[in-house]
């Protein structure tokens, strides 16, 4: 995370994807299994495991045997004070795109499940579509391309195995049809708006 190379940016980037998902878990993770969840972080960019080690003492009261094997417990004030407007100006966490990050990473870790058979893959099927349902409800931007190429990768066979596995049955192809309609139908509204903004000033 210190490499002088990295974008400051890219760093801050990363400060809102690893804090905003531990602050909009569905349930408590370990610290193992969050590194594991964001995995779509490209190491050579952000250290996730490295940047958790140095927040360590914010994350985790006390001393513990085993840092990976954790659950983070962010005090309760760090927590409301990251979450508010008092927090500096680019570090406060806005939950509507901590969701959203969210639920791209779970997507990610779905679709490469089929590739790698050892990974833990249980939270990203049961808890996906709650984070982008919450997102796209607090009004998160809805244009990310990435998210609908993996949205699209969901019909994949060997995607496919990976949800039967996860005893949710055909319920989560109703999931992927009810939350993409419900971002189509966002992005139509922007779309609607923006023209008739843009014919307004032209009148």
């Amino acid at each position: 995370m210190d490499d002088p190379a990295v974008h400051p940016q890219t760093q801050l980037d990363g400060f809102h994807h690893v804090i905003g998902t531990i602050l909009t878990l569905e349930k408590p993770l370990t610290i193992r299994q969050i590194i594991a969840l964001l995995s779509d972080i490209p190491e050579d960019k952000f250290d996730v495991a490295n940047f958790l080690q140095q927040i360590r003492s914010i994350l985790i009261p006390g001393t513990t045997p085993s840092f990976n094997d954790a659950m983070p417990q962010m005090h309760k004030s760090f927590r409301d004070y990251i979450l508010s407007e008092r927090a500096p100006p680019g570090f406060q966490i806005l939950t509507q795109t901590a969701h959203f990050l969210t639920a791209r990473s779970c997507l990610e870790v779905i679709v490469n499940a089929g590739s790698q058979p050892e990974c833990d893959y249980s939270y990203a099927c049961e808890h996906w579509d709650h984070h982008l349902r919450n997102a796209v409800e607090e009004g998160a931007r809805c244009d990310d391309e990435k998210l609908w190429e993996l949205l699209g990768d969901m019909r994949e066979d060997k995607v496919v195995n990976v949800w039967g596995h996860s005893h949710r049955g055909v319920g989560i192809f109703t999931n992927v049809a009810t939350v993409g309609w419900l971002i189509f139908q966002v992005r139509a509204n922007k779309h609607i708006t923006a023209h008739m903004f843009h014919y307004s000033e032209e009148l």
